[in-house]
């Protein structure tokens, strides 16, 4: 057989050819990147104050435009019967913490008339100067770590602390006779020991109800403030009459019980909202987990704590000083506890007006009217124009009813429109302190919100000690010349008042910063616009 053989198959590749590129491919890569340069500039703007995109703009300009930037982008939540159980307890936290110290004017009068009437009122006033110090000066660790979601574990911590020195009270006087005051005990236990579980319930009362509310923040922490005014009107009256019909220590008793189980039920129910951001710091020993520096490098916080400063700088003497001021000057008669009416004379006291009260009633008018201004203002800080500027409104016109309406009261009917008018505004201007603060966070630092009020309220600790005491000094060497008292409230007041307007200036300069960015961008985005139709029509 023949072989045939064959011949192997050769495939030719095609030899690769450079093609140049075509004109229209030319104009399509031209097209592309001119596009792709016109998304970037149209995506990022180059500013004064540095690079802004485009998608922020409208988020600017409802930010400018909110009146109040502290809840206006909040979420919008459906309250159930737990917010507004919250926002209960969190009012008796207030009431067990603040109220107190609001009342101490009626155990001061007991302790200078019975249990230790040799003593100087000076050192009485350092009892209630110690308890409202303690408290102040425990804020900036209490609101820190209210801010690390520890709420629960503090506030069962106060309420052991008021248990144990409310229900030590009674005891430490002996049987509650004439001279029969122990003043270190009492100082021990009122002055420290329940001031150190008040020191846990009065930050934890705003910072927790606020959780609950965000979109209705100054109108809650309002409503939660209102419980220290009307702490202040319960407990006089509670322990008025409890000590006229059953003593010192029975009176004392019944105060303990009810101050620890109302604790108890507020610790049951006052809990922040599961969505609250919880802040929760690397290391608890280091300084920067209880003082944030970067407050301090904002004026508006740092001028609004100068306002706080001065304010607890002047505004207790007044409630201190109100009653002896009314004795003196024949506008009231002090009655002693227990006894009649009209058994105590004031040295140098005029002559009784007809229409004259007793001087006690002058506080409860003073501290009840302060409950519904501490309402009403807080909601109005929601409605128009901000917390700190509703704050620095009502302050200025509290400086001008002590320096220009209290030295000049010469009757009766003067003196009670005096106390329902200085009530209302003094509620506010107390009780607005954590709404400013709020206000001066904004939506995006509400996290913050226990550390800084914690700060504000440290840093006026020792002004809420030394004001009264001083105040005390100066009246006790002019001879009971309470024109000192009046101008040293008043110019106070008056300094509180310059310092939170310098602190809304500050802050409207911070917050028309976007305001000037949209302008800016609106301004390029224009030109932009022009230079992309240049460019196409160019192509």
């Amino acid at each position: 057989m023949a072989t045939v053989k064959k011949t192997p198959s050769v495939t030719f590749a095609p030899k690769a050819v450079s093609e140049r590129p075509s004109s229209r491919t030319l104009r399509s890569n031209s097209t592309n990147a001119s596009s792709r340069r016109s998304s970037r500039i149209s995506r990022e703007i180059e500013t004064p104050h540095g690079s802004v995109l485009r998608e922020s703009i409208s988020n600017l300009r409802s930010a400018n435009s909110s009146p109040n930037p502290t809840n206006m982008n909040e979420p919008d939540r459906q309250h159930g019967w737990r917010d507004y159980a919250c926002l209960f307890a969190c009012w008796l936290l207030q009431f067990h913490s603040w109220g107190v110290v609001n009342s101490y004017g009626t155990y001061s009068s007991y302790y200078s008339q019975h249990l230790m009437p040799d003593e100087p009122i000076v050192q009485f006033n350092v009892i209630g100067a110690t308890q409202s110090f303690v408290i102040l000066a425990l804020s900036f660790v209490t609101g820190r770590l209210l801010d690390a979601g520890h709420s629960l574990k503090l506030l069962i911590v106060g309420a052991l602390l008021i248990a144990t020195g409310s229900f030590s009270q009674p005891f430490v006087n002996g049987d509650a006779g004439k001279n029969s005051g122990n003043y270190g005990l009492i100082l021990l236990t009122q002055g420290i020991i329940c001031a150190l579980g008040q020191a846990c319930f009065f930050v934890a009362a705003s910072q927790i109800a606020s959780t609950r509310f965000p979109k209705r923040r100054g109108l809650v922490i309002g409503v939660v403030a209102s419980g220290a005014s009307i702490g202040g009107t319960v407990y006089p009256m509670m322990l008025k009459f409890l000590i006229s019909s059953h003593g010192l220590i029975l009176a004392q008793v019944y105060v303990a019980t009810l101050q620890t189980g109302l604790s108890f039920i507020a610790v049951c129910f006052a809990r922040p909202h599961p969505r609250h951001k919880i802040r929760k710091p690397e290391k608890w020993m280091a300084v920067a987990t209880f003082i944030d520096r970067e407050a301090f490098r904002n004026p508006s916080y740092v001028w609004f704590c100068a306002a706080v400063f001065f304010l607890f700088f002047g505004f207790y003497p007044v409630f201190f000083n109100l009653e002896e001021w009314a004795a003196k000057n024949g506008l009231g008669y002090k009655d002693e506890t227990p006894g009649p009416v009209a058994s105590v004379t004031v040295p140098g006291q005029r002559l009784l007006e007809k229409d004259a009260i007793r001087t006690f009633w002058l506080t409860c008018i003073c501290n009840g009217s302060s409950a519904v201004g501490r309402i009403v203002f807080a909601a109005l800080c929601d409605y128009c124009c901000g917390a700190l500027n509703v704050h620095a409104a009502v302050t200025g016109v509290a400086s001008m009813l002590l320096l220009l309406f209290w030295p000049f009261i010469e009757n009766v009917p003067a003196a009670i429109c005096f106390n329902v008018f200085y009530g209302l505004l003094s509620g506010a201007v107390i009780g607005l302190p954590p709404a400013s603060i709020s206000y001066i966070l904004g939506d995006q630092q509400q996290d913050r919100f226990g550390q800084w009020m914690g700060m504000t309220y440290a840093i006026a600790a020792p002004a809420s000690f030394l004001g009264p005491v001083l105040a005390g000094l100066v009246v006790t060497k002019t001879n009971n010349n309470f024109l000192t008292v009046q101008l040293w409230c008043g110019v106070c007041i008056l300094f509180c008042f310059v310092c939170m307007v310098l602190a809304s200036w500050h802050l409207s300069k911070q917050r028309a910063v976007p305001s000037m960015v949209v302008d800016h961008v609106a301004t390029k985005s224009s030109g932009t616009s022009s230079t992309n139709v240049a460019e196409k029509e160019s192509v």
